[in-house]
This record gives structure tokens, C-alpha cells and sequence, in this order.
């Protein structure tokens, strides 16, 4: 079987597959898949991986469905709630709700695969993945912050430009440790390992920025500035 069989087999058994770090994991019907598609899946498991993989890279960003959302409800005259389920089903999603799933998922590969071979890397990482695990994750999309807004770094000094930073890079830098307990339109609010309640504010997209993982100075393991 091709890739592409053996993932339109899955989807038409009520089997949905998703990667974890280097592993398929799948789930649905108990036995739904079968010996011989169980088989195929592991003869095929790195190639169903990147096309899985490849699929979440391609789902959009928040400020893509922002600005349709936009679109449609103000000059197509809708509701915000009938612009919501159009913009959705432009990109693809039978709702809303479907097409943040697909963003978190996203970025949840996206920091998975991220590498550790730096300090700051590490802790990057490890910031990043909390947030992740938070139900605050999804609060920021539902408040419209955009992915620069949350993930970004400046694009030629990322562990420096503190002012550059999206919310989860000044987390790891400058409050490492530190839970986002509640994330509202306009700030985030922290819960610091010594107990303290600090509230992050909302910056907008900072400038000459990009997300951390596209990053190649990061990804190169430059070490512009240590972490302490």
C-alpha cells in the first residue's frame, strides 16, 4: 500500500494517527486496524510521519484566521459567529474549534522536534512545552494572539532582544520556572516559583521577528548572551 492508501484505510476506519516526538501513536476502535494495516503502518511509519508532519506545517497560523475572520464579518457582512465557520471551512476545517486544534498540534510537533543541544535551547524548550500542556495555550488563541505574539525571537540576536520577544522566549529568559496560570486579551499572568503573581503584557507582533523554531541562528546554537 501506498501512503497515501494507508492513511485514507485509517481515516475510514474512525483510526486518527498523530506524531509524538519519533513515534506514530493512533486511536480509535478497539482491533480497527487490523494485522495487515498494522503491518503496513510500521513498514511505512517514518513516511506516515512526515506526511503527517507535513500536513501540520501547512495548518494556518492564528493571524490567518484572524484576518479572514475579519474579512468576512465586516465587509461579507455576517456574523461573528457565521464569519468564525466560514473562515474555517476556507482552510479547510469543518469549525473553528477544528482549525485551533490543528494549530496546537502544530505547534506542539513543532517544539517536539525542536533540538537541545544548548542551554538556553533546553530551557527554551521546556518553557515551551508547558505552555503547551496548559489550558492557557488555547485561551491565547481564542483571545487573538498571533504566533508571533507567543513564539517569536528576534530573527539575528534571538536571546537577547528581550523587547522582540514573544510571551514563551521571555518566559524561558527572563522567568524561567515560572506557570502561566490565565491568559486574557491583553496579558498573561504568571505564578513565579517563589509564589509571586507577576502579569506579562501584551506587546503586539514585535518587529524584525520570527518563530523560535525557524530560527537558524537558535538552530545553529549560537550563544549570543548566557541564561542564567
Amino acid at each position: 500500500m501506498t501512503v497515501a492508501e494507508i492513511m485514507a484505510e485509517v481515516a475510514r476506519l474512525g483510526v486518527t494517527l498523530r506524531v509524538d516526538g519519533t513515534d506514530l501513536v493512533h486511536r480509535g476502535p478497539r482491533g480497527a486496524l487490523g494485522p495487515q494495516l498494522a503491518a503496513e503502518l510500521k513498514r511505512h511509519k517514518s513516511d506516515v510521519i512526515a506526511e503527517l508532519i507535513r500536513n501540520l506545517d501547512d495548518s494556518p497560523a492564528p493571524s490567518d484566521l484572524i484576518e479572514r475572520c475579519a474579512i468576512l464579518e465586516f465587509d461579507g457582512r455576517l456574523s461573528r459567529q457565521a464569519a468564525d465557520q466560514a473562515a474555517a471551512q476556507e482552510f479547510g476545517f469543518p469549525s473553528l474549534s477544528d482549525a485551533h486544534a490543528a494549530m496546537l498540534a502544530r505547534w506542539r510537533s513543532q517544539v517536539r522536534r525542536w533540538p537541545t543541544g544548548s542551554y538556553s535551547n533546553e530551557r527554551l524548550k521546556h518553557t515551551a512545552l508547558e505552555f503547551l500542556n496548559t489550558p492557557c495555550c488555547g485561551r491565547a488563541i481564542l483571545n487573538d494572539w498571533s504566533e508571533l505574539e507567543l513564539w517569536a525571537v528576534h530573527i539575528a540576536d534571538p536571546l537577547v532582544r528581550t523587547q522582540d520577544m514573544g510571551l514563551v522566549p521571555d518566559l524561558a529568559r527572563k522567568h524561567f520556572g515560572s506557570k502561566v496560570i490565565e491568559i486574557t486579551a491583553t496579558e498573561a499572568v504568571l505564578h513565579t516559583p517563589s509564589g509571586a503573581i507577576l502579569r506579562w503584557r501584551r506587546r503586539g507582533p514585535p518587529h524584525g521577528a520570527i518563530v523560535f523554531w525557524k530560527c537558524s541562528r537558535l538552530l545553529s546554537g549560537v550563544r549570543s548572551s548566557p541564561w542564567h
